[in-house]
């Protein structure tokens, strides 16, 4: 998987875990200090996440870092998700 698939399977993981706590875009990009195109170009994975900015996304929405990076590592705490 090159860099470019990785930010996108993270922006997408991003995405349906936003999705799931009812969080618009609009509404993410506010929390996190963010322009609402900014924060979409980084769930469409155009950009790559700071790893501040990812930390902040899983305190917003109450996740592990499992939940986020599933898609992209071998290993991690829970079951890998299938795809």
């Amino acid at each position: 998987m090159n860099d470019r698939d990785v930010c996108k399977s993270i922006g997408k993981r991003i995405k349906i875990l936003r999705q799931d706590k009812g969080i618009t875009q609009e509404k993410m990009a506010e929390l996190l200090s963010l322009s609402s195109s900014f924060y979409s170009a980084m769930e469409r994975g155009s950009y790559n996440i700071k790893t501040e900015t990812l930390v902040t996304i899983m305190n917003i929405l109450e996740c592990s870092a499992d939940d986020i990076f599933c898609d992209v590592t071998k290993h991690g705490y829970k079951h890998k998700s299938s795809k």
